[in-house]
């Protein structure tokens, strides 16, 4: 119904129904004006009621649903945060294996370069060209001393190093006695080889 009401009785004088300004009607058991007023303001109150019943009702589905939207805003973050800190996890493992894999190479490149140099070394003999015997601590298998006349500047013999001869090694034993001119030599002599004369 709409508009304004309008409480119409019947022949007895009761009222038994209501009409509005668009002509609805609404029939109730008929009752005197002051009942009808009456139930009709406890009808209102009812549905006054209802409504405030209804607007609690729908700030409380309100308020659950700002605390679900924040509870839902607080778990994505952390889930946002927990992906966020898994890729860094990854991202750091990543650069582990990375920096892992690159020692890795560096060393395996070391020690390539190690066994070459050892090699070098290895296959390296020195030469001294000098007058003097070199010294023992300088004397590797296998290198060449040339021995000079520096008077005359010229060379008579090449000298090549042999460290497994026993040379002038003297090894103790129970009959070994020394003497006042022994010498106690490292093992390893020189073997010669001479310059063939050109006429």
């Amino acid at each position: 119904m709409a508009g304004n009401i309008t409480a119409a009785t019947n022949a007895n004088g009761y009222v038994d129904r209501f009409i509005d300004s668009s002509g609805n009607v609404i029939y109730i058991e008929p009752q005197t004006y002051h009942e009808a007023v009456e139930a009709a303001n406890a009808a209102a109150a009812s549905a006054n009621a209802g409504a405030e019943s209804a607007n609690s009702a729908a700030k409380v589905a309100s308020d659950n649903a700002s605390e679900a939207a924040k509870i839902a805003t607080n778990f994505n973050a952390a889930e946002a945060a927990r992906v966020a800190n898994d890729i860094k996890r990854s991202e750091a493992t990543d650069a582990a294996n990375a920096a892992a894999t690159a020692a890795s190479k560096a060393a395996q490149s070391a020690t390539s370069a190690a066994n070459a140099a050892n090699a070098t070394t290895k296959y390296a003999k020195p030469y001294f060209m000098q007058q003097y015997e070199p010294a023992r601590s300088q004397r590797v298998d296998g290198m060449l001393w040339i021995p000079t006349n520096e008077a005359n500047r010229m060379v008579s013999t090449l000298k090549r190093w042999d460290a497994g001869k026993t040379g002038n090694a003297i090894y103790p034993s129970n009959t070994t006695i020394c003497g006042d001119t022994s010498v106690i030599d490292i093992e390893g002599e020189w073997t010669t080889f001479s310059l063939p004369r050109i006429a």
